[in-house]
């Protein structure tokens, strides 16, 4: 990671900071300003001269756009968001990051699914019914921590 972006970095982080001290926690979440914080710490592992200023323009452009806790103007409102899901799509299709979850949130429903149609068919019914779905949210939670360590989540 380079010295200007590790700069720039640092600046963003610190301007979210003073940003987000004055909302309250619902409005934080509404807002997802702990995705762009994450985004802010994980690109700098993956990091490419090519998408960079993209990139850096695109985060100051959402982190100018966060509305305070007071605001009530539908147009600051639509346009923010309309940067934040520009922002997590550049940011989640570019660079292969997944949100937390995500393999387990597959996971999860596709095995409950597999196991009841398992134990409709095969016998002994409980033991389709119990195992297959235990199999699925292993996997996937094991899919999820691999990510986080591979630091892919954001």
């Amino acid at each position: 990671m380079n010295e200007e972006y590790a700069y720039w970095r640092i600046k963003q982080s610190s301007i979210l900071d003073r940003k987000s001290s004055a909302l309250d926690i619902p409005k934080r979440k509404a807002y997802s300003i702990e995705f762009i914080q994450r985004s802010l710490t994980v690109f700098g592992h993956r990091v490419g001269t090519d998408n960079l200023d993209l990139f850096i323009s695109s985060t100051s452009e959402l982190i100018s756009k966060i509305p305070d806790n007071r605001s009530t103007d539908k147009d600051q409102l639509f346009a923010y968001y309309k940067a934040l899901a520009i922002h997590k799509d550049e940011v989640r299709s570019h660079y292969k990051l997944v949100p937390k979850g995500y393999y387990l949130s597959i996971f999860l429903p596709a095995s409950i699914a597999l196991g009841i149609l398992a134990a409709l068919f095969w016998n002994p019914f409980w033991l389709y019914i119990a195992t297959i779905p235990v199999s699925g949210i292993s996997i996937g939670v094991l899919l999820d921590l691999n990510a986080y360590r591979k630091n892919m989540v954001i």
